[in-house]
Protein backbone atom coordinates (compact mmCIF):
# COMPACT_ATOMS: atom_id res chain seq x y z
CA UNK A 1 0.00 0.00 0.00
CA UNK A 2 1.19 3.27 -0.58
CA UNK A 3 0.63 5.12 2.19
CA UNK A 4 2.52 2.47 4.30
CA UNK A 5 6.04 4.97 4.24
CA UNK A 6 3.98 7.59 4.69
CA UNK A 7 2.95 6.13 7.96
CA UNK A 8 6.89 5.10 9.12
CA UNK A 9 7.40 8.27 8.30
CA UNK A 10 4.81 9.92 10.74
CA UNK A 11 5.35 6.84 13.63
CA UNK A 12 9.29 8.49 13.39
CA UNK A 13 8.09 11.82 13.88
CA UNK A 14 5.47 11.43 16.41
CA UNK A 15 8.92 9.60 18.13
CA UNK A 16 11.01 12.64 18.00
CA UNK A 17 8.42 14.73 19.05
CA UNK A 18 7.56 13.24 21.96
CA UNK A 19 10.61 13.54 22.91
CA UNK A 20 10.90 17.23 22.50
CA UNK A 21 7.55 17.62 24.29
CA UNK A 22 9.41 15.88 27.19
CA UNK A 23 12.30 18.23 28.28
CA UNK A 24 9.72 21.31 27.73
CA UNK A 25 9.55 23.41 31.05
CA UNK A 26 7.10 25.75 32.53
CA UNK A 27 8.11 27.70 35.42
CA UNK A 28 7.90 26.75 39.13
CA UNK A 29 4.94 28.17 40.69
CA UNK A 30 4.56 28.89 44.31
CA UNK A 31 0.58 28.41 44.28
CA UNK A 32 -0.64 24.79 45.27
CA UNK A 33 -3.57 25.07 43.51
CA UNK A 34 -1.24 25.55 40.29
CA UNK A 35 1.21 22.86 40.95
CA UNK A 36 -1.45 20.69 41.14
CA UNK A 37 -3.06 21.83 38.21
CA UNK A 38 -0.11 21.84 36.46
CA UNK A 39 0.45 18.31 37.68
CA UNK A 40 -2.74 16.97 36.93
CA UNK A 41 -2.79 18.44 33.11
CA UNK A 42 1.03 16.64 32.63
CA UNK A 43 -0.29 13.33 33.86
CA UNK A 44 -3.15 13.57 31.53
CA UNK A 45 -1.43 14.53 28.77
CA UNK A 46 1.11 11.84 28.78
CA UNK A 47 -1.36 9.47 29.19
CA UNK A 48 -3.42 10.39 26.37
CA UNK A 49 -0.23 9.92 24.46
CA UNK A 50 0.57 6.85 25.24
CA UNK A 51 -2.50 5.00 25.00
CA UNK A 52 -3.37 6.73 22.06
CA UNK A 53 0.21 5.68 20.74
CA UNK A 54 -0.51 2.05 22.14
CA UNK A 55 -4.34 2.18 19.98
CA UNK A 56 -2.58 3.01 17.18
CA UNK A 57 -0.64 0.52 16.89
CA UNK A 58 -2.19 -2.05 17.86
CA UNK A 59 -4.71 -1.37 15.26
CA UNK A 60 -1.86 -1.75 12.94
CA UNK A 61 -0.40 -4.57 14.04
CA UNK A 62 -3.75 -6.22 13.76
CA UNK A 63 -5.02 -4.76 10.39
CA UNK A 64 -1.01 -6.77 9.67
CA UNK A 65 -2.64 -10.10 10.45
CA UNK A 66 -5.93 -9.51 8.93
CA UNK A 67 -7.57 -11.86 5.95
CA UNK A 68 -5.81 -9.61 3.55
CA UNK A 69 -8.57 -8.57 1.21
CA UNK A 70 -8.00 -6.08 -1.42
CA UNK A 71 -7.63 -2.58 0.28
CA UNK A 72 -7.91 -3.82 3.66
CA UNK A 73 -4.41 -2.26 4.00
CA UNK A 74 -5.18 1.05 2.92
CA UNK A 75 -8.11 1.02 5.03
CA UNK A 76 -5.86 -0.26 8.03
CA UNK A 77 -3.50 3.23 7.86
CA UNK A 78 -5.99 5.37 7.09
CA UNK A 79 -7.89 4.18 10.62
CA UNK A 80 -4.47 4.26 12.84
CA UNK A 81 -4.43 7.84 13.19
CA UNK A 82 -8.36 8.18 13.26
CA UNK A 83 -7.96 5.60 16.35
CA UNK A 84 -5.09 7.87 17.58
CA UNK A 85 -7.07 10.71 17.93
CA UNK A 86 -10.35 9.46 19.25
CA UNK A 87 -8.07 7.68 22.61
CA UNK A 88 -6.44 10.54 22.49
CA UNK A 89 -9.78 12.74 22.94
CA UNK A 90 -11.46 10.80 25.03
CA UNK A 91 -8.41 10.53 27.94
CA UNK A 92 -7.88 14.36 27.41
CA UNK A 93 -11.33 15.08 28.26
CA UNK A 94 -11.71 12.20 30.92
CA UNK A 95 -8.81 14.53 32.39
CA UNK A 96 -10.88 17.65 32.43
CA UNK A 97 -13.20 16.02 34.06
CA UNK A 98 -11.52 14.69 36.94
CA UNK A 99 -10.05 18.19 37.47
CA UNK A 100 -8.62 19.22 40.88
CA UNK A 101 -11.22 20.64 42.86
CA UNK A 102 -9.90 23.44 45.23
CA UNK A 103 -9.44 22.52 48.58
CA UNK A 104 -9.70 24.53 52.25
CA UNK A 105 -12.55 26.12 54.13
CA UNK A 106 -11.90 29.25 52.09
CA UNK A 107 -12.87 28.81 48.10
CA UNK A 108 -13.18 31.21 45.26
CA UNK A 109 -13.77 31.36 41.60
CA UNK A 110 -14.04 34.08 39.13
CA UNK A 111 -17.45 34.74 37.23
CA UNK A 112 -16.35 34.15 33.60
CA UNK A 113 -18.28 33.32 30.96
CA UNK A 114 -16.80 31.45 28.16
CA UNK A 115 -17.78 30.01 24.95
CA UNK A 116 -16.64 27.22 23.28
CA UNK A 117 -14.08 28.09 21.10
CA UNK A 118 -12.89 30.89 23.64
CA UNK A 119 -10.37 29.06 24.79
CA UNK A 120 -9.02 27.35 21.60
CA UNK A 121 -5.47 28.59 20.27
CA UNK A 122 -6.12 30.15 16.78
CA UNK A 123 -3.09 28.41 15.27
CA UNK A 124 -4.92 25.14 15.58
CA UNK A 125 -7.99 26.53 15.14
CA UNK A 126 -7.90 27.87 12.27
CA UNK A 127 -5.91 24.83 10.39
CA UNK A 128 -7.97 22.27 11.24
CA UNK A 129 -11.33 24.10 10.31
CA UNK A 130 -9.40 24.37 7.18
CA UNK A 131 -8.52 20.76 7.21
CA UNK A 132 -11.98 19.44 8.26
CA UNK A 133 -13.24 21.55 4.91
CA UNK A 134 -10.49 20.24 2.28
CA UNK A 135 -10.79 16.81 3.81
CA UNK A 136 -14.31 16.99 2.67
CA UNK A 137 -13.76 18.03 -0.85
CA UNK A 138 -11.27 15.20 -1.03
CA UNK A 139 -13.73 12.46 0.07
CA UNK A 140 -16.45 13.82 -2.63
CA UNK A 141 -14.51 14.62 -5.09
CA UNK A 142 -12.70 10.87 -4.65
CA UNK A 143 -15.62 9.32 -4.05
CA UNK A 144 -17.85 10.63 -7.36
CA UNK A 145 -14.16 10.45 -9.02
CA UNK A 146 -13.58 6.41 -8.11
CA UNK A 147 -14.81 3.75 -9.93
CA UNK A 148 -17.47 1.34 -9.44
CA UNK A 149 -14.88 -1.00 -7.31
CA UNK A 150 -14.02 2.17 -4.67
CA UNK A 151 -10.76 1.63 -5.21
CA UNK A 152 -9.40 2.76 -8.84
CA UNK A 153 -9.41 6.01 -11.06
CA UNK A 154 -10.56 5.29 -14.66
CA UNK A 155 -9.47 7.53 -17.98
CA UNK A 156 -11.00 7.12 -21.01
CA UNK A 157 -10.72 8.37 -24.27
CA UNK A 158 -13.92 8.84 -26.86
CA UNK A 159 -17.43 8.25 -26.72
CA UNK A 160 -17.82 4.61 -25.81
CA UNK A 161 -18.23 3.35 -29.52
CA UNK A 162 -15.16 1.94 -31.80
CA UNK A 163 -11.96 3.68 -31.01
CA UNK A 164 -12.69 4.43 -27.26
CA UNK A 165 -9.94 3.81 -24.77
CA UNK A 166 -10.23 3.31 -20.88
CA UNK A 167 -7.35 3.04 -18.72
CA UNK A 168 -7.82 2.50 -14.96
CA UNK A 169 -5.21 2.45 -12.13
CA UNK A 170 -5.53 1.74 -8.19
CA UNK A 171 -5.53 2.51 -5.49
CA UNK A 172 -7.53 5.64 -6.19
CA UNK A 173 -9.48 7.12 -2.87
CA UNK A 174 -13.01 6.34 -3.85
CA UNK A 175 -15.89 5.59 -1.86
CA UNK A 176 -14.04 2.51 -0.47
CA UNK A 177 -11.97 4.26 1.49
CA UNK A 178 -13.80 7.68 1.66
CA UNK A 179 -17.05 6.82 3.57
CA UNK A 180 -14.78 4.56 6.66
CA UNK A 181 -12.75 7.48 6.75
CA UNK A 182 -15.10 10.04 6.43
CA UNK A 183 -17.15 7.80 9.56
CA UNK A 184 -14.11 8.09 11.39
CA UNK A 185 -12.83 11.87 10.85
CA UNK A 186 -16.43 12.84 12.19
CA UNK A 187 -16.29 10.75 15.10
CA UNK A 188 -13.06 12.70 15.94
CA UNK A 189 -14.86 16.05 15.47
CA UNK A 190 -17.43 15.29 17.33
CA UNK A 191 -15.00 14.03 20.15
CA UNK A 192 -13.21 17.15 19.78
CA UNK A 193 -16.12 19.76 19.81
CA UNK A 194 -17.27 17.62 23.30
CA UNK A 195 -14.00 17.96 24.63
CA UNK A 196 -13.60 21.92 24.45
CA UNK A 197 -17.01 22.16 25.90
CA UNK A 198 -15.59 20.62 28.96
CA UNK A 199 -12.60 22.66 29.13
CA UNK A 200 -14.45 25.52 28.37
CA UNK A 201 -16.56 24.66 31.59
CA UNK A 202 -14.58 23.00 34.28
CA UNK A 203 -14.10 24.89 37.46
CA UNK A 204 -11.52 27.31 36.95
CA UNK A 205 -8.09 26.79 38.44
CA UNK A 206 -7.69 29.10 42.13
CA UNK A 207 -4.89 31.68 41.44
CA UNK A 208 -3.69 35.08 42.50
CA UNK A 209 -2.62 35.05 38.77
CA UNK A 210 -5.31 35.26 35.80
CA UNK A 211 -2.85 34.78 33.49
CA UNK A 212 -2.06 31.39 34.67
CA UNK A 213 -5.62 30.28 34.51
CA UNK A 214 -5.97 31.18 31.00
CA UNK A 215 -2.81 29.90 30.10
CA UNK A 216 -4.10 26.32 31.88
CA UNK A 217 -7.34 26.32 29.87
CA UNK A 218 -5.59 27.36 26.63
CA UNK A 219 -3.09 24.41 26.92
CA UNK A 220 -5.64 22.00 27.29
CA UNK A 221 -7.76 23.12 24.79
CA UNK A 222 -4.22 23.12 22.31
CA UNK A 223 -3.72 19.82 23.18
CA UNK A 224 -7.68 18.79 22.46
CA UNK A 225 -7.41 20.08 18.96
CA UNK A 226 -4.29 19.16 17.99
CA UNK A 227 -4.89 15.04 18.06
CA UNK A 228 -8.12 15.71 16.17
CA UNK A 229 -5.72 18.03 13.58
CA UNK A 230 -3.31 15.36 13.22
CA UNK A 231 -6.06 12.58 11.92
CA UNK A 232 -7.51 15.49 9.58
CA UNK A 233 -4.02 16.23 7.83
CA UNK A 234 -2.79 12.62 7.65
CA UNK A 235 -6.11 11.07 6.24
CA UNK A 236 -6.16 14.10 3.80
CA UNK A 237 -2.83 13.78 3.13
CA UNK A 238 -2.45 10.06 2.49
CA UNK A 239 -5.73 10.11 0.03
CA UNK A 240 -4.32 13.62 -1.59
CA UNK A 241 -0.78 11.10 -2.05
CA UNK A 242 -2.47 7.79 -3.31
CA UNK A 243 -4.64 9.93 -5.36
CA UNK A 244 -1.39 11.15 -7.04
CA UNK A 245 0.56 7.30 -7.23
CA UNK A 246 -2.56 6.09 -9.40
CA UNK A 247 -2.72 8.96 -12.20
CA UNK A 248 1.10 9.27 -13.72
CA UNK A 249 0.86 5.87 -15.71
CA UNK A 250 -2.62 7.19 -17.33
CA UNK A 251 -4.36 9.60 -19.50
CA UNK A 252 -2.03 12.48 -21.34
CA UNK A 253 1.04 14.46 -19.77
CA UNK A 254 -1.56 17.01 -17.77
CA UNK A 255 -2.94 14.55 -15.48
CA UNK A 256 0.75 13.29 -14.99
CA UNK A 257 1.60 16.97 -13.41
CA UNK A 258 -1.63 16.88 -11.71
CA UNK A 259 -0.62 13.60 -10.08
CA UNK A 260 2.49 15.14 -8.69
CA UNK A 261 1.43 17.89 -7.42
CA UNK A 262 -1.08 16.14 -5.21
CA UNK A 263 1.28 13.45 -4.16
CA UNK A 264 3.51 16.32 -3.26
CA UNK A 265 0.90 18.47 -1.49
CA UNK A 266 -0.34 15.17 0.42
CA UNK A 267 2.92 14.00 1.75
CA UNK A 268 3.43 17.29 2.95
CA UNK A 269 0.22 17.35 5.05
CA UNK A 270 1.01 13.71 6.54
CA UNK A 271 4.32 15.57 7.63
CA UNK A 272 2.60 18.23 8.98
CA UNK A 273 0.19 15.67 10.84
CA UNK A 274 3.39 14.49 12.86
CA UNK A 275 4.34 18.36 13.73
CA UNK A 276 0.62 19.44 14.70
CA UNK A 277 0.65 16.23 17.10
CA UNK A 278 3.63 16.99 19.17
CA UNK A 279 3.22 21.39 18.92
CA UNK A 280 4.18 22.49 22.37
CA UNK A 281 1.15 23.56 24.22
CA UNK A 282 1.07 27.46 25.66
CA UNK A 283 3.56 27.79 28.45
CA UNK A 284 2.16 28.69 31.99
CA UNK A 285 3.74 31.94 32.65
CA UNK A 286 5.63 32.49 35.94
CA UNK A 287 3.65 33.53 38.93
CA UNK A 288 3.24 37.90 38.96
CA UNK A 289 5.61 39.78 41.50
CA UNK A 290 3.75 40.73 44.45
CA UNK A 291 2.93 44.61 44.47
CA UNK A 292 4.63 46.18 47.38
CA UNK A 293 3.43 49.76 49.16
Amino acid sequence: MALLPLLFALVLALSLGAGAAAVRRSPVSLESTVVAARRHAALTAATARTLGLVAAVGTAVTGAFSDGRAGAAGLTVLLVPVVYAVVHTVVLAVGELTWPRPAGDVRRAGLVRRGLLDAAPRRLLRPAVGAAAVAALVLVAGGLLGGPDGRSFTYTVGNGGEGTLSQSASPFPGWFYGLPTAAGLSVVAALAVAALWVVATRPAVVTDDARIEQALRRASAHRVLQGALAALLFDTGGLLFVSGTAMPDIGPAWLGALAVVLMVVGAAMVLASAVAAFLPAPRVPADAPALVG
